[in-house]
């Protein structure tokens, strides 16, 4: 998004009181205009809860390959391994977590048993079985 243009929204936001719905793989520009953010994966919330606490402490693994494919300025940087790894679903899938055929801490069960969002800190809500488990 331009500069003068989301410049122009968040000067509009302010005067008018308006809130957007933002929908963007652009985490910088989140970031600087969001307050909260929903991270989706195969039309799935994976990961909700105010911008900054997500973007700085993630809880789902599809939110920390998010913010690891951010640009960087060295070139030598290398995606997390799970980020290679194909999908096996080409449609919705039934049950289980929808990043599990990719995420590098996945189990058995994360391919059968629906992830439900849970509450990972005040207001920060994450769908990740084996953090949830290893939070508690």
């Amino acid at each position: 998004m331009r500069v003068g243009v989301l410049q122009l929204l968040l000067e509009l936001q302010k005067r008018l009181n308006l809130t957007y719905l933002l929908i963007s793989h652009d985490l910088p520009t989140v970031r600087r205009v969001a307050d909260a953010v929903a991270v989706m994966y195969l039309g799935r919330i994976v990961e909700i809860g105010p911008v900054e606490t997500i973007l700085t402490d993630p809880k789902h693994p599809y939110t920390e390959y998010l913010l690891a494919s951010e640009l960087t300025v060295n070139p030598e940087d290398q995606l997390p391994e799970f980020a290679v790894r194909e999908a096996k679903y080409v449609g919705r899938p039934k049950a289980g977590c929808v990043f599990a055929t990719r995420c590098p801490i996945a189990e058995a069960a994360c391919e059968t048993e629906t992830q439900t969002l849970q509450e990972v800190a005040p207001g920060h809500e994450a769908a990740c079985m084996v953090r949830a488990r290893n939070n508690a």
